[in-house]
């Protein structure tokens, strides 16, 4: 299953579906930390990484790294 989301995954288009996909699962850590490469790497607005975090079911301690360096506020995990 991951390695389809990996192949299938578009942050600008179908973050929602995917979200929605794998919220619950096992795997909700791992699709954390590539939204976050894939958000770094097209400079994706701060919104849309909100959005990603909120309906990701994860405490990872990397997303709370990035978080901090992102110096975003008022996301609860």
């Amino acid at each position: 299953m991951y390695s389809a989301i990996v192949k299938d995954f578009d942050i600008k288009n179908n973050y929602l579906r995917t979200i929605e996909e794998i919220k619950n699962s096992k795997l909700a850590s791992e699709f954390a930390n590539l939204a976050i490469k894939k958000i770094k790497e097209v400079k994706t607005p701060k919104k849309l990484l909100e959005c990603v975090l909120k309906n990701t079911v994860t405490k990872n301690l990397k997303i709370m790294s990035y978080l901090k360096s992102m110096r975003l506020v008022n996301i609860m995990l």
